[in-house]
């Protein structure tokens, strides 16, 4: 869950700036950071926190590939779902399950 305290986000986001910065400014460039650059700084961050762990076991590696479908499910949840609806709404359902 990404929901954590504001207290517990300031020292995260103060981190993550350069980063967010980095791509809007690809993008003010008529640039995007392409799904290769995206995987690079995920796949970075993930293993930077499993090579930092004490020792590196399955645990471990499970704690992040769990950290990682959550955090794939709560973007299809809070910023895909809401997008399929909007265009199922406007543009029609595929078949009547859609409805169901």
């Amino acid at each position: 869950m990404p929901y954590i305290k504001g207290k517990d986000r300031i020292n995260i986001d103060a981190t993550l700036e350069p980063i967010q910065d980095y791509i809007l400014r690809k993008y003010a460039a008529g640039e995007k950071i392409n799904a290769g650059e995206l995987n690079y700084v995920l796949s970075s961050i993930i293993h930077g926190w499993v090579t930092a762990s004490p020792k590196i076991c399955y645990a471990v590696m499970n704690e992040a590939m769990g950290a990682l479908e959550c955090a794939k499910l709560e973007f299809y949840r809070t910023v895909m779902a809401p997008y399929e609806d909007e265009k199922r709404t406007k543009n029609g359902s595929v078949s009547l399950l859609d409805d169901a």
